[in-house]
Order: C-alpha cells, then structure tokens, then sequence
C-alpha cells in the first residue's frame, strides 16, 4: 500500500507529466492484485481465517 501513496507523488515530482501513465501501471497493479488477494480470501477463507475455531 506504501506504492499505491508514494508512486503517484514522485512520479509526478520527478517525471511531471511526461508519460504518468506508464510510471502508474504499478498503482494500478498493485491496486488490482489487492483486491483479487481480498476476493480469494473472500471465496476460500485461507489468509485470515482461524483454524482453531
């Protein structure tokens, strides 16, 4: 989550403008395999789920 606050505000501190949309593509990674970690664990129950219960 650190990439999704830091990459957009020195992206566009060092670069400016010139082609944002390629030094966001992590963002947009990092954003996207998130929530399909989330969903995973939504359907299955394996990351956060307690085994004693």
């Amino acid at each position: 989550m650190t990439a999704v606050i830091l990459v957009p505000v020195m992206s566009l501190f060092l670069y400016g403008m010139v082609d944002l949309a390629s030094h966001l593509l992590m963002v947009v990674l990092s954003l996207s395999l998130g929530g399909l970690v989330l969903a995973a664990d939504l359907m299955n129950h394996r990351l956060w789920w307690r085994w004693d219960r």
